[in-house]
């Protein structure tokens, strides 16, 4: 009877039903870092109770509870390209901690470039103090080495591929609590326990917390996802891009089978609004970009979008209006980040519609329509990246092969990684390439077969 009257207390403050004790059992992958708690995507976090071993017990033993198990000794040093200035970039040798305590080790096989990578870079994007740092937060690694911890947590071991989410969230304040972990305020870079993965210093031991490197370390409270088998790297990093494109259109815009959808910008979130729209069952998805973005659109198309349409040639609005029968769309997401898009976006929504914005402009936006929100009765949302069952929602579409990933990517050698962000950041508005990907040991494509990589400066310890 106490067993049942506690049941009903928890779930009166939780608003949900408790999870049956069987059913923790399966949910082991989904459980909060740091927090004794699981996740279920319907029901946000329920706390219970950590049983743990005695010291010396057969359980301990056995299953080495807070011992570090380590299949491989990692190198003493590996290459980085670290962020050191405003459009500086250094490739460099790093220290490899010579323990990793409670978290682990990953062996860096691919590591995606956002677009908020070249902010950074630029020196216009969030967390830009935080240098010398390594940038890159969409990652997959082999872990090398792993602890009790994150065995316990996510079921992982050595050897396994594993995607790693960018977001380090604490798991016990109330935003966790609630199952919105990716606006923990540990992840915020005005917080002064700031941690998330290509934002942290370097100066921040042990240092390795970004993609663009041969090692990533793997926090205790780090978020981690199998890679499915076949799921080549350089397209499992497309989970970020994608897995933001199924919360932004699917979750918070809540498109429905038969909507009309218009996309704002067609750089890889954009491309991955278009996945997610089509997996919603939009009748009608346009893609709206500039005339530069000629692969990107045709990208866009192969896709799914039904109707391309360039901002600086078409007129945008009579032509979405054209094409909904003059009603507007239901959904509108805006990945542009450009100071006149949200006003746009506002005038393409239909009456009750969703406006989506992600990754507004720095200052205020240009043109904001306040009196079309009240008289159409809109719906402005704000989002900031995805949670964990969009990532594996992502991973399982990617491994389906439904979708001609490759023609998104472009490869490039870590070692080249400094001159290909310069490029990015001077090219601008004018830079075609879908998605970029850096990969460690990938041949330098500027040297012979024979070659070795360049020199790396040193670091001190």
């Amino acid at each position: 009877m106490a067993g049942r009257r506690a049941r009903r207390v928890v779930r009166s403050r939780l608003g949900c039903r408790l999870p049956d004790p069987r059913e923790l059992l399966q949910l082991r992958h989904r459980r909060c870092p740091g927090l004794d708690a699981f996740v279920r995507p319907d029901h946000g976090v329920h706390r219970i109770r950590r049983h743990r071993s005695r010291p010396g017990s057969p359980r301990a033993v056995a299953s080495g509870d807070g011992a570090e198990i380590v299949n491989r000794v990692p190198p003493s040093t590996c290459h980085a390209l670290l962020n050191v200035g405003p459009g500086q970039a250094e490739y460099r040798t790093v220290p490899i901690p010579a323990s990793s305590g409670d978290g682990g080790l990953g062996r860096v096989l691919a590591a995606g470039v956002c677009g908020s990578d070249l902010a950074l870079f630029g020196g216009n994007g969030i967390a830009s103090g935080q240098r010398p740092h390594i940038l890159g937060h969409e990652t997959v690694v082999r872990i090398d080495v792993t602890s009790a911890v994150l065995a316990e947590r996510w079921g992982v071991r050595e050897g396994d591929l594993v995607f790693v989410e960018e977001f380090i969230p604490c798991g016990w304040c109330e935003t966790c609590r609630s199952g919105r972990y990716h606006v923990c305020p540990r992840t915020d870079f005005r917080s002064e326990r700031f941690l998330r993965y290509g934002r942290t210093s370097l100066d921040t031991a042990p240092g390795l917390w970004g993609g663009f490197a041969e090692f990533l370390f793997l926090h205790p409270d780090a978020r981690l996802h199998p890679v499915p088998d076949g799921v080549a790297p350089h397209l499992a990093v497309l989970a970020t891009p994608l897995a933001n494109g199924l919360r932004w259109v699917r979750t918070v815009g809540d498109t429905r089978p038969g909507d009309a959808v218009v996309i704002l910008g067609p750089g890889a979130h954009g491309l991955g609004c278009v996945v997610a729209a089509r997996e919603a069952g939009a009748g009608e998805v346009i893609l709206v970009g500039q005339s530069v973005d000629t692969t990107r659109l045709t990208v866009g198309r192969a896709l799914g979008a039904s109707t391309l349409l360039r901002a600086d040639r078409d007129d945008v609005e009579a032509e979405v209006h054209r094409r909904t029968g003059g009603r507007g769309a239901n959904v509108v997401v805006d990945v542009t980040g450009s100071a006149n898009s949200p006003g746009l976006a506002i005038r393409l929504a239909r009456g009750g519609g969703i406006v989506v914005l992600a990754g507004g402009p720095p200052g205020p936006a240009d043109g904001f329509p306040v009196e079309l929100i009240t008289q159409r009765e809109l719906r402005i949302a704000g989002v900031r990246g995805h949670q964990g069952q969009d990532i594996a929602g992502a991973l399982r579409l990617i491994g389906s092969g439904k979708y001609d990933l490759d023609a998104v990517t472009t490869q490039t050698p870590l070692s080249e990684g400094a001159e290909l962000l310069r490029e990015l950041v001077a090219a601008g508005a004018a830079r075609d390439a879908p998605h970029h990907v850096l990969v460690p040991g990938l041949r330098p494509t500027s040297m012979a077969a024979t070659a070795s990589e360049p020199a790396a400066r040193e670091v001190p310890t």
